[in-house]
Protein backbone atom coordinates (compact mmCIF):
# COMPACT_ATOMS: atom_id res chain seq x y z
CA UNK A 1 0.00 0.00 0.00
CA UNK A 2 1.26 3.59 -1.17
CA UNK A 3 0.63 6.39 1.87
CA UNK A 4 0.37 9.60 1.07
CA UNK A 5 1.72 12.50 3.25
CA UNK A 6 1.31 16.00 2.88
CA UNK A 7 5.03 17.66 3.43
CA UNK A 8 4.83 20.97 4.26
CA UNK A 9 8.55 23.26 4.22
CA UNK A 10 9.24 25.71 5.92
CA UNK A 11 12.36 27.78 5.47
CA UNK A 12 13.93 28.79 8.48
CA UNK A 13 17.17 29.79 7.57
CA UNK A 14 17.91 33.44 7.83
CA UNK A 15 14.85 34.21 8.58
CA UNK A 16 13.46 37.24 10.82
CA UNK A 17 11.55 35.79 13.97
CA UNK A 18 8.27 37.87 13.00
CA UNK A 19 8.52 35.87 9.47
CA UNK A 20 9.36 32.84 11.68
CA UNK A 21 6.27 33.63 13.18
CA UNK A 22 4.36 33.82 10.61
CA UNK A 23 5.67 30.64 9.10
CA UNK A 24 4.62 28.47 11.74
CA UNK A 25 1.09 30.27 11.95
CA UNK A 26 0.55 29.27 8.36
CA UNK A 27 1.91 26.04 8.95
CA UNK A 28 -0.53 25.21 12.06
CA UNK A 29 -3.25 26.90 9.84
CA UNK A 30 -2.41 24.61 7.10
CA UNK A 31 -2.09 21.45 9.12
CA UNK A 32 -5.47 22.04 11.33
CA UNK A 33 -7.00 22.54 8.00
CA UNK A 34 -5.84 19.14 6.98
CA UNK A 35 -7.68 17.18 9.86
CA UNK A 36 -4.73 17.65 12.04
CA UNK A 37 -6.35 17.59 15.26
CA UNK A 38 -5.09 17.61 18.87
CA UNK A 39 -8.36 15.77 21.06
CA UNK A 40 -8.43 16.98 24.69
CA UNK A 41 -10.95 14.55 25.93
CA UNK A 42 -11.93 12.16 28.23
CA UNK A 43 -11.09 8.74 27.20
CA UNK A 44 -11.55 5.61 28.55
CA UNK A 45 -8.02 4.25 28.05
CA UNK A 46 -5.10 6.43 28.07
CA UNK A 47 -3.04 5.67 25.04
CA UNK A 48 0.20 6.99 26.75
CA UNK A 49 0.04 4.51 29.51
CA UNK A 50 -0.50 1.21 26.75
CA UNK A 51 2.52 -0.49 25.74
CA UNK A 52 1.56 0.09 21.89
CA UNK A 53 1.06 3.87 22.38
CA UNK A 54 -2.26 3.29 20.86
CA UNK A 55 -6.45 2.78 22.34
CA UNK A 56 -9.81 2.63 21.02
CA UNK A 57 -11.76 5.53 20.14
CA UNK A 58 -14.61 5.45 22.57
CA UNK A 59 -17.42 6.20 20.34
CA UNK A 60 -15.97 5.25 16.63
CA UNK A 61 -14.51 1.64 16.04
CA UNK A 62 -12.71 3.39 12.73
CA UNK A 63 -10.58 5.57 14.75
CA UNK A 64 -8.25 5.38 17.22
CA UNK A 65 -6.38 7.43 19.87
CA UNK A 66 -2.08 7.30 19.32
CA UNK A 67 0.37 8.93 21.78
CA UNK A 68 3.34 10.42 20.56
CA UNK A 69 5.58 12.61 23.21
CA UNK A 70 3.01 12.66 25.37
CA UNK A 71 0.43 14.39 22.90
CA UNK A 72 -3.04 12.41 22.23
CA UNK A 73 -4.40 12.59 19.10
CA UNK A 74 -7.07 10.71 17.13
CA UNK A 75 -5.82 8.82 13.84
CA UNK A 76 -8.50 7.37 11.36
CA UNK A 77 -8.51 3.91 9.89
CA UNK A 78 -7.99 3.41 6.35
CA UNK A 79 -11.51 3.13 4.38
CA UNK A 80 -13.01 -0.21 5.12
CA UNK A 81 -10.69 -0.56 7.87
CA UNK A 82 -11.52 -0.61 11.77
CA UNK A 83 -8.93 -0.43 15.35
CA UNK A 84 -7.96 -3.57 16.69
CA UNK A 85 -5.10 -2.40 18.47
CA UNK A 86 -1.33 -3.01 19.34
CA UNK A 87 0.22 -1.26 16.36
CA UNK A 88 1.46 -4.42 15.48
CA UNK A 89 0.15 -7.94 14.87
CA UNK A 90 -1.59 -8.68 18.07
CA UNK A 91 -2.78 -12.24 17.78
CA UNK A 92 -5.92 -11.17 16.78
CA UNK A 93 -6.56 -12.24 13.21
CA UNK A 94 -4.23 -11.28 9.96
CA UNK A 95 -3.72 -6.78 10.78
CA UNK A 96 -3.28 -5.00 7.39
CA UNK A 97 -2.40 -1.10 8.48
CA UNK A 98 -0.91 -1.11 11.71
CA UNK A 99 -3.56 -0.79 14.31
CA UNK A 100 -6.26 -1.49 11.73
CA UNK A 101 -8.02 -4.48 10.59
CA UNK A 102 -11.41 -5.23 8.02
CA UNK A 103 -14.68 -4.77 10.35
CA UNK A 104 -15.47 -8.11 10.14
CA UNK A 105 -12.59 -9.42 11.67
CA UNK A 106 -13.24 -7.10 14.92
CA UNK A 107 -15.73 -6.67 17.29
CA UNK A 108 -17.42 -3.25 17.28
CA UNK A 109 -19.96 -3.86 19.60
CA UNK A 110 -20.18 -0.59 22.18
CA UNK A 111 -18.78 1.60 19.52
CA UNK A 112 -21.46 1.36 17.10
CA UNK A 113 -20.99 4.73 15.14
CA UNK A 114 -18.33 3.70 13.34
CA UNK A 115 -17.72 4.77 9.42
CA UNK A 116 -18.38 1.68 6.90
CA UNK A 117 -16.55 1.74 3.76
CA UNK A 118 -18.43 2.23 0.62
CA UNK A 119 -20.59 -1.12 -0.33
CA UNK A 120 -18.39 -3.65 -1.79
CA UNK A 121 -15.48 -2.33 -0.15
CA UNK A 122 -14.32 -5.94 0.69
CA UNK A 123 -12.33 -7.64 -1.30
CA UNK A 124 -13.26 -10.67 -3.58
CA UNK A 125 -10.98 -13.65 -2.23
CA UNK A 126 -9.82 -17.13 -2.04
CA UNK A 127 -9.40 -17.58 1.07
CA UNK A 128 -6.27 -15.13 1.55
CA UNK A 129 -4.49 -15.44 -1.94
CA UNK A 130 -5.43 -12.96 -4.15
CA UNK A 131 -7.28 -13.44 -7.55
CA UNK A 132 -5.87 -13.57 -10.58
CA UNK A 133 -7.80 -10.40 -12.93
CA UNK A 134 -6.32 -12.49 -15.83
CA UNK A 135 -8.08 -15.79 -14.94
CA UNK A 136 -11.60 -13.89 -14.51
CA UNK A 137 -14.52 -13.58 -16.65
CA UNK A 138 -14.52 -9.56 -15.80
CA UNK A 139 -10.73 -9.14 -15.67
CA UNK A 140 -11.19 -6.85 -13.12
CA UNK A 141 -11.17 -8.11 -9.04
CA UNK A 142 -10.81 -6.35 -5.46
CA UNK A 143 -7.44 -6.23 -4.13
CA UNK A 144 -7.92 -8.52 -0.92
CA UNK A 145 -5.20 -6.74 1.40
CA UNK A 146 -7.07 -2.55 0.32
CA UNK A 147 -10.45 -1.98 -0.29
CA UNK A 148 -9.38 0.89 -2.03
CA UNK A 149 -7.24 -1.46 -4.75
CA UNK A 150 -7.80 -3.41 -7.39
CA UNK A 151 -6.42 -5.69 -9.87
CA UNK A 152 -6.82 -5.31 -13.67
CA UNK A 153 -5.27 -7.97 -16.39
CA UNK A 154 -3.49 -5.81 -18.96
CA UNK A 155 -2.18 -7.41 -22.11
CA UNK A 156 -2.38 -10.72 -19.87
CA UNK A 157 -0.83 -9.43 -16.81
CA UNK A 158 -1.93 -8.50 -13.63
CA UNK A 159 -1.81 -4.83 -13.00
CA UNK A 160 -2.89 -2.88 -9.49
CA UNK A 161 -4.45 0.34 -9.54
CA UNK A 162 -5.68 2.44 -6.64
CA UNK A 163 -8.95 4.11 -6.09
CA UNK A 164 -9.31 7.85 -6.22
CA UNK A 165 -9.19 9.12 -2.77
CA UNK A 166 -12.08 8.21 -0.90
CA UNK A 167 -13.93 5.54 -2.64
CA UNK A 168 -13.23 1.63 -2.61
CA UNK A 169 -13.83 -1.00 -5.14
Amino acid sequence: MTLQYKVYTVAVLSASPTRLLIGLITLLTILLGDGLVVYAQSRSIDPCSTKSGTAPHDTHCDKYYTCVRNVTSVVDCPNGLVYIGGGGRSGRGNQLFGSCEYDFNVDCSGRPKRMLAASGAVAQKKGTEQINPCDVKGKIVADVTYCDRYWECVNGQPELYDCPTGLAF
